[in-house]
């Protein structure tokens, strides 16, 4: 056995003994962001000191990847065994029917772990795993804070780590593509826009980046549109300038459109007199962003701007107005679906590391086609869970998604505190576009999905804790006043 998985069963106690069920989701979003920088800087740092070679960087590699599922698993196990008894999720409609669809799609994704037309058993259970093991932090999330102050420290404190990202990301950018920083450059060219590496920040690869990005805007957003002190404001202008060099930086088109969908979506959907004041709020920092940005781009040639519509945009190998005409994933449906089975390929079948384990050197029939027929692994999520699944699951896996981005619109009319509103908005656009891009394989898209998702319990309550506190201030207000004492 590897040496370095030994390791894990004393670590995962450590974890169910030293953190709380809540200190381990925190910990593991943190870790999901944070391990690449594990994996690409401190592990060979600690190998050239005590002279072990890549062999032993390898062996630690998969355990530090796997950092963020440790902490999630001790939570999971926390909260679901250890409070037993106390699913408070169960008392709603919404959380019976999440549970139910929950309960349904996982049930499918096990039942095509055996699907004879996999290879082995243990690519159709880990690939399993992938439809079900980030879905219960929709129930965790919602009893994850307790007070509204706690739950926007937490976001803050999000952002701020962002903002050191985003300044490694610059540094990243300007260093040339064999410096240590961009580990991701070195091996080939293919992680260059332009005379640039595509920044990578501490993750692993510019797709996960990219993803990250995402994440980030989401809640940059609300936060810029919220009612903010002026040391605040200052400090989300800050923030706001580091995410537009780092989406530029980045070379890659998808954060971008992003970004370009959710703002016309976040107008376009909030009640206007709610857009208008978040519109007057933001309006200062967006106004000082463009002119900082827009002077860089007059005076520097050299600039992010130029560099990413020069090399992503206007290249003639660019397939840039394919993708805003959705023609890629018009491209991928119509070259899968005629492999397309009933009851599909089984779970993982098309995860990109089983699907090279699959192919070997050349190809290997899997039922009735040989996957490199076609062509690379599925992208698009619908696709992926079509292959995987079958018709049955892809009709549970609909479902389900429907009904979430359902249940956030419902707890964004729901609401009435302004900033708990355009955070609900805010998760519901993004759950509403990323649902169908590549989520369950990239887990820096799936702990935020999920994240968001759980916001149909987390706001009401956080909203219904905050009202019960105003009231017994008033309450208490009035029971000192000389006014309120009954003088009969």
């Amino acid at each position: 056995m590897n040496s370095a998985f030994l390791i894990i069963i004393p670590i995962f106690l450590i974890i169910m003994i030293t953190f709380s069920w809540r200190q381990c989701i925190k910990i593991s979003l943190y870790a999901v962001v944070l391990e690449g920088a594990v994996r690409q800087w401190l592990l060979p740092l600690i190998g050239s000191i005590t002279g072990h070679g890549l062999e032993w960087q390898h062996q630690y590699d998969g355990i530090v990847y796997l950092s963020p599922f440790f902490f999630l698993c001790a939570a999971y196990i926390k909260y679901f065994w250890v409070r037993s008894g106390n699913f408070w999720f169960f008392k709603s409609r919404k959380g019976r029917v999440l549970f139910l669809f929950s309960a349904i799609l996982a049930a499918i994704a096990f039942a095509e772990a055996f699907n004879p037309l996999l290879p082995s058993l243990w690519v159709g259970l880990s690939g399993a795993g992938y439809y079900w093991f980030f879905v219960p932090l929709i129930y965790l999330t919602g009893d994850l804070f307790d007070d509204i102050d706690d739950f926007f420290f937490f976001l803050r404190t999000f952002l701020y780590l962002f903002a050191i990202i985003g300044i490694l990301g610059i540094v990243q950018y300007f260093s040339p593509p064999n410096h240590w920083l961009n580990v991701y450059g070195r091996p080939s060219f293919t992680a260059m826009a332009g005379r640039h590496v595509r920044i990578t920040g501490t993750l692993t690869h510019a797709m996960a980046y990219s993803g990250y990005l995402e994440f980030v805007t989401a809640i940059l957003l609300p936060a810029l549109f919220a009612r903010q002190s002026t040391t605040r404001r200052f400090e989300l202008i800050g923030i706001s300038l580091l995410f537009a060099l780092n989406i530029f930086m980045a070379g890659s088109r998808e954060p971008i459109f992003f970004l370009i969908l959710f703002v016309l979506l976040y107008l376009g959907i909030g009640r206007p007199v709610m857009i208008m004041r978040a519109i007057h709020r933001a309006f200062v920092p967006l106004v000082v962003i463009l002119i900082l940005l827009g002077s860089w781009i007059l005076y520097s040639p050299n600039n992010p701007v130029h560099n990413f519509w020069s090399s992503r945009v206007t290249n003639t190998r660019s397939n840039t107005h394919s993708r805003l005409l959705l023609g890629d994933y018009i491209k991928e449906l119509n070259q899968c679906l005629p492999y397309m089975n009933v009851f599909g390929y089984g779970a993982g079948s098309v995860h990109s590391a089983h699907y090279r384990l699959r192919m070997g050197e050349k190809s290997v029939s899997i039922g009735p086609v040989k996957m490199t027929d076609v062509g690379d692994p599925p992208y698009l999520e619908l696709t992926v869970v079509l292959f995987e699944l079958g018709l049955p699951g892809f009709i549970a896996w609909l479902g389900f998604k429907l009904f979430i981005i359902g249940a956030l619109w419902a707890t964004y009319r729901q609401l009435l505190l302004s900033p708990l509103k355009h955070l609900a908005l805010s998760a519901m656009i993004y759950v509403l576009i990323i649902w169908v891009n590549s989520v369950m394989y990239l887990t820096i898209r799936s702990f935020p999905h999920w994240f968001f998702a759980g916001f149909i319990f987390l706001l009401p309550r956080l909203e219904y804790a905050y009202t019960k506190k105003c009231v017994a201030k008033i309450d208490e207000k009035n029971l000192l006043s000389p006014y309120s004492l009954n003088m009969d």
